[in-house]
C-alpha cells in the first residue's frame, strides 16, 4: 500500500534474488485501515467504513460492503468464507 493508503500494488518476483517488479496498481476510493485476504481474495476496510473485495489478479473491484459501526481492523479467514 502507499499514496497515504489509497493505492494497492501488486508485487511479483523478478528471478533469483533480483526482487520484486510492481505488475499492477490501483487507486482506491478512500484510505485503507486494513487489509485483509489470501490468494484469491483481498478485501480492503476503508475509512469510509466500506469494506471492498479486489480480485487479486487485476485488482479490479469484486463488491462491497457499507458496516453499520465504526470499524478500524478486520481479518479474513477462508475457513469462515
Amino acid at each position: 500500500m502507499g499514496g497515504a493508503c489509497k493505492t494497492v500494488a501488486k508485487l511479483s518476483p523478478v528471478g533469483g534474488s533480483k526482487g520484486f517488479e510492481q505488475t499492477v496498481s490501483t487507486k482506491l476510493p478512500g484510505h485503507a485501515y486494513s487489509l485483509a485476504g489470501d490468494d484469491e481474495k483481498l478485501f480492503a476496510l476503508l475509512h469510509t467504513n466500506v469494506v471492498m473485495q479486489l480480485d487479486t489478479d487485476k485488482l479490479a473491484k469484486v463488491n462491497e460492503w457499507k458496516c453499520s459501526y465504526d470499524a478500524t481492523f478486520m481479518t479474513w479467514s477462508k475457513k469462515s468464507n
